[in-house]
């Protein structure tokens, strides 16, 4: 029987999740006869895309919403068979030149994800997932980030490439005399998902909808990855933080260099470090931690407080198993400075300066 692509509107989705209460917009491409090589998804039964993700959950938390393809054959995938391959072109450009954005298929069911002409992005591998029945049904899932980056619609094309291991019925299959060929060098589909605010986040993946997305001033970082929000507003500038960052640390090398100072931060399991916080309000963190990468709960020092503008005394715990461990390895001592909504968005900057902490006699 010839396996049809003819399906309702949902059901690429519903089969396999419940929807989202964002209002959601796929996007699909298939045709009658089956086997699509006449459409954008050649030798696929049907090609979708679509926005996953649960946005907000109302205590502030977000589940991380994905741009997700779908890609459903006649037949089973199988682990050595090459993915789908997805061709995208921004609004406006024509889907007959070489693609804007592509990912590439790739053995084993995994794939990299590419923009052309963006130099900040970051090639990224992508989630996959096979599903039942008889795993006729492959998704990738992609950051929605990429669809930022895209502008936030694009068209797409999504074909299968060679693969002489792959076999198709001729009963089921009797249209394409050259099943999983090449790409088909025209046609492509709409994904155009709803932007309230056009911050070019969707609305199905924006956990602020009505808020447009706004990038951290310079030198700061948004540190809770809220993707189409805007973050916090910045108590002061980089450039401002700079100069205290550098006394604290300064302070806290004296501190540690002095004997008497040290021997007390040991037995008393803490050390004061004075900072002079700029006009604004901010929760101010200090650590000494390892050089190579290790999590701030391997500090040898930790602490931090939330400060009004002026000096403020931060009070750092010491460890001294940490301290004894890391005499005689490099550290890094970071002073950050960062700010928090009621909704746990937040941005941070923050100054590491190698130090050592060796115990001196």
């Amino acid at each position: 029987m010839r396996p049809t692509c003819v399906l309702p509107a949902g059901f690429l989705l519903l089969a396999l999740t419940a929807p989202s209460a964002a209002a959601q917009v796929p996007s699909s491409a298939s045709d009658a006869s089956g086997d699509c090589v006449a459409s954008p998804c050649a030798d696929l039964v049907g090609a979708s895309v679509d926005i996953r993700g649960t946005v907000p959950l109302g205590d502030g938390l977000t589940l991380d919403p994905k741009v997700v393809f779908r890609f459903d054959t006649p037949f089973g995938w199988t682990e050595n068979m090459p993915s789908p391959q997805v061709w995208i072109w921004r609004a406006g450009s024509p889907d007959t030149g070489p693609p804007d954005a592509t990912i590439g298929g790739l053995a084993g069911g995994s794939a990299g994800v590419t923009i052309a002409d963006d130099p900040t992005w970051q090639p990224e591998s992508i989630g996959y997932a096979d599903h039942t029945p008889l795993w006729t049904s492959r998704e990738f899932t992609v950051s929605i980030r990429f669809l930022a980056a895209l502008g936030g619609r694009f068209r797409w094309r999504a074909t299968l490439p060679a693969d002489s291991r792959r076999t198709f019925d001729p009963v089921a299959r009797p249209v394409d005399p050259q099943p999983a060929d090449a790409a088909p060098d025209q046609g492509s589909v709409e994904f155009a998902p709803s932007d309230r605010d056009g911050d070019k986040y969707p609305d199905a993946g924006d956990p602020c909808p009505d808020e447009a997305h706004r990038d951290p001033a310079p030198g700061w970082e948004n540190g809770s990855n809220y993707y189409g929000c805007p973050v916090t507003p910045e108590p002061f500038s980089r450039e401002m933080f700079l100069p205290a960052a550098q006394q604290a640390t300064k302070a806290f090398r004296a501190k540690w260099a002095n004997r008497r100072a040290r021997a007390r931060a040991m037995r008393r399991r803490e050390i004061k470090v004075r900072f002079v916080v700029p006009a604004g309000v901010t929760r101010v963190r200090m650590s000494a931690q390892g050089a190579s990468g290790l999590a701030a709960r391997s500090a040898s020092v930790l602490g931090e407080r939330v400060c009004d503008a002026g000096p403020c005394v931060v009070k750092l715990k010491v460890d001294p198993d940490r301290v004894r461990e890391y005499a005689r390895k490099p550290l890094l001592f970071v002073v950050g400075a960062f700010t928090i909504s009621p909704f746990l968005k937040w941005s941070v900057t923050s100054l590491a300066t190698p130090i050592r902490m060796p115990l001196r006699r």
